[in-house]
């Protein structure tokens, strides 16, 4: 996949693939679109984290669905403290 991604450092990519270094987002939008999946999809844990596990359900939502999760949501917040607020 290095080759795909028109990665320059086959050694940093080596080390992201063992582990032993942290890619950038820039790469992972790189191997992202290479692959052909959102970048959420990379760095998602839906069987650790229920709001991983939310946001990895959604993929499957229709636009309609989306919209209607988001007008629940908001009832749901109505009167919290939220960071955009």
């Amino acid at each position: 996949m290095v080759w795909a991604t028109d990665f320059p450092g086959v050694q940093h990519w080596l080390n992201v693939e063992e582990g032993l270094s942290i890619p950038s987002r820039a790469l992972l939008a790189k191997i992202a679109r290479v692959l052909g999946v959102d970048l959420s999809d990379l760095v998602l844990y839906p069987e650790e984290k229920p709001r991983h596990r939310l946001l990895g359900l959604v993929r499957y939502f229709t636009p309609e669905m989306i919209e209607r999760l988001m007008d629940e949501a908001m009832l749901l917040l109505d009167g919290e403290e939220t960071p955009s607020s």
